[in-house]
């Protein structure tokens, strides 16, 4: 209602406009052999067929055409990829603040047989149970980890110095015997206390394996072997990251102190960004 009123201020307050649509139609009738009785049903009161229908010739088409206005669709939602969360970085990218690990990391590489990235980028938001199966080849599309409990936390932004390759000797040997020898590698090569100081979480692993394969193709851990991570379930399962039929897989080992023979762990340090 307040709009017709504000459209009818608006045509009486423009008697030009006015004036010219009624000599149209005044003009229009006379054209076709009407005289003033036909005028006259204009302007009668009682019964307002004919100014309707007339209105309805005007108007109604434009209604029409605004009810018959298809909104556009919602904009699709833009597939996601490993490069959104993990890009490879070169030893010269690396911040400054930084560059005196560079060289440390590329010796453990060139230990490892390792010639590609030693340094990661990797960005927020990266989860197992939901961002992985959507950018990479996940076992089941990780389905059937939906209903395991485990702190799936997502990635923070940060630089990881990581090489896909387990330590030499990481293989059948318990968390304990893993962690010196972790430790034992960061002494060696005069690395912070924060750097080699765990095999890292679930989620840092999967996106980091994921950008690799999409960078080279390898299934990392090679040989089928799997790599122990920092992440144990609510039943105290230490979780462990290994690839099954082409697909990255994520398993369970019960035991800390079991030495199993194709779980090792990769050298890792993280450097968190402020």
């Amino acid at each position: 209602m307040a709009r017709k009123d504000k459209d009818l201020k608006e045509v009486l307050g423009n008697w030009t406009i006015g004036f010219e649509a009624l000599s149209a139609l005044v003009y229009a009738i006379l054209k076709k052999g009407g005289g003033i009785e036909d005028l006259s049903r204009l302007s009668d009161k009682e019964d307002t067929t004919v100014v309707d229908q007339v209105a309805d010739l005007l108007v109604r088409p434009k209604v029409v055409a605004e009810q018959l206005v298809v909104p556009p669709p919602p904009p699709k939602p833009v597939a996601l990829r490993i490069e959104d969360f993990v890009t490879p970085m070169k030893d010269d990218q690396v911040p400054t603040i930084l560059l005196v690990f560079v060289s440390i990391w590329r010796m453990i590489a060139n230990w490892l047989g390792y010639t590609g990235p030693i340094a990661w980028r990797i960005r927020e938001g990266f989860t197992l149970k939901t961002i992985a199966p959507q950018v990479g080849p996940c076992r089941k599309d990780f389905q059937y980890l939906q209903n395991w409990n485990f702190p799936d936390e997502p990635t923070k932004d940060c630089i990881v110095f990581w090489i896909p390759r387990l330590v030499v000797g990481s293989t059948s040997k318990s968390v304990s015997e893993q962690m010196k020898l972790l430790a034992d590698l960061r002494k060696q090569f005069n690395l912070p206390e924060h750097h080699l100081s765990g095999f890292g979480s679930v989620t840092v692993l999967a996106a980091l394996i994921l950008a690799h394969h999409k960078l080279t193709g390898e299934m990392v851990p090679l040989g089928g072997n799997w790599t122990r991570t920092d992440t144990c379930g609510s039943g105290g399962g230490r979780l462990g990251l290994g690839w099954v039929g082409g697909a990255l897989c994520c398993g369970v080992w019960s035991w800390d102190g079991v030495r199993y023979g194709s779980v090792g762990a990769f050298p890792l340090g993280v450097e968190l960004e402020h």
